[in-house]
């Protein structure tokens, strides 16, 4: 992996970190607002601009977009996407911890499952170059046909185990990298 790989993931890790938090503050603090209005946009735009914690959220939320945007000047969008996607694993552990709750079971391994998602992507790096490269037009048909298989395969087996939105959400995430896979071919 080359030095400006790695310093693009730690600014991905960084950015998808600050912005959760961002979006964290920006919800406490637009929930303790009087009711905001779709009706009087202007009316809800200054009760938020006069907000310092909404304003925060909103300055780390940049920060955040700003780290990603370097992020990009440094590494694929592949790379830097996917470890954005792992956000969403940092932002159910954060919001426990500011809440002061726990994860419940199912919780817990969606926040287990996303670092592992973001450490099985880190292994993926090893020894390659960044440039990318074309490849094996076998091999690629290969790969989506067996995304496609394991994203039936969780439909159906994985409904029985853990119920019908779990085995959808992990479906469509297969259905997406499918899609993210045919897209750059």
């Amino acid at each position: 992996m080359s030095a400006s790989t790695a310093v693009a993931l730690v600014l991905a890790v960084a950015s998808t970190t600050l912005t959760n938090l961002a979006y964290l503050r920006e919800h406490d603090a637009a929930a303790a607002l009087p009711v905001l209005c779709m009706r009087r946009p202007l009316h809800s735009l200054r009760l938020l601009l006069a907000d310092r914690t909404w304003l925060l959220g909103f300055a780390m939320e940049t920060g955040g977009f700003l780290l990603y945007a370097a992020a990009l000047a440094l590494a694929s969008l592949a790379l830097v996407q996917s470890v954005a996607a792992g956000g969403i694993g940092v932002l159910a552990f954060v919001s426990a911890r500011m809440t002061g709750r726990h994860l419940k079971g199912r919780e817990l391994n969606g926040v287990l499952l996303s670092a592992l998602g973001l450490l099985a992507l880190a292994v993926s790096l090893a020894g390659g170059s960044g440039e990318g490269g074309g490849g094996s037009t076998a091999a690629i048909v290969l790969w989506l046909g067996a995304i496609g298989a394991l994203a039936l395969a969780v439909l159906s087996l994985v409904r029985t185990l853990a119920g019908a939105a779990v085995s959808m959400d992990v479906t469509g995430g297969l259905f997406l990298s499918f899609d993210d896979v045919f897209m750059k071919v």
